[in-house]
């Protein structure tokens, strides 16, 4: 795939259409198979939805416990959710860094600079992750997990954050990544 992404580098560089242009773009138009060297879960398949920018970019924490994935992409569709609109919010600072970790994903799955996985089968796991990415990345400690959609086998993305090293996920066995490869549908 092409590493022409868009590019956050500071809070100047986010604004909302263009990171769901970019998500629709660079994930949700194929799913990919990320082949590790753990036995039991050797290929893990990953779907993307642009529903899942809600609960990536943390905009669930800076709306109104009412506003549901559908409806915070049609603010952001219409143009009344900004970044200066959720900058006043009093919990801003809970997704800032979500917001400036965005091209995670692409490090991850576009650039494939992600080399290592945890895949979570042990307690404790507050968060219920099933496969969880964990990675320093601009001088942060960042989270992705991704759940298994029940009833199928494939998972989607669920969270994305900065972390602190004192998380469960840092002390459990990492698995190596053999390979990332996109598919059509």
């Amino acid at each position: 795939m092409d590493g022409d992404y868009l590019r956050i580098n500071d809070l100047n560089d986010v604004d909302f259409q263009s990171i769901l242009n970019d998500y629709i773009e660079f994930f949700t138009k194929k799913y990919l198979v990320i082949e590790t060297n753990y036995k039991k879960v050797s290929e893990i398949e990953v779907r993307f939805a642009k529903h899942d920018i809600h609960h990536l970019l943390g905009l669930h924490k800076v709306q109104d416990s009412h506003i549901n994935a559908t409806k915070t992409l049609s603010k952001i569709l219409d143009g009344s959710m900004t970044l200066g609109k959720v900058r006043n919010h009093p919990r801003f600072d809970e997704i800032k860094n979500r917001l400036l970790s965005y091209n995670f994903l692409h490090y991850c799955f576009i650039d494939q600079s992600i080399k290592l996985c945890v895949i979570v089968n042990s307690e404790p796991n507050p968060q219920k992750l099933s496969i969880v990415f964990i990675d320093d990345y601009k001088n942060r400690n960042l989270l992705l997990g991704l759940k298994k959609v029940r009833g199928r086998e494939f998972y989607v993305p669920a969270t994305m954050y900065v972390s602190n090293d004192s998380s469960v996920y840092y002390r459990k066995p990492r698995s190596n990544i053999r390979s990332i490869i996109w598919h059509d549908y």
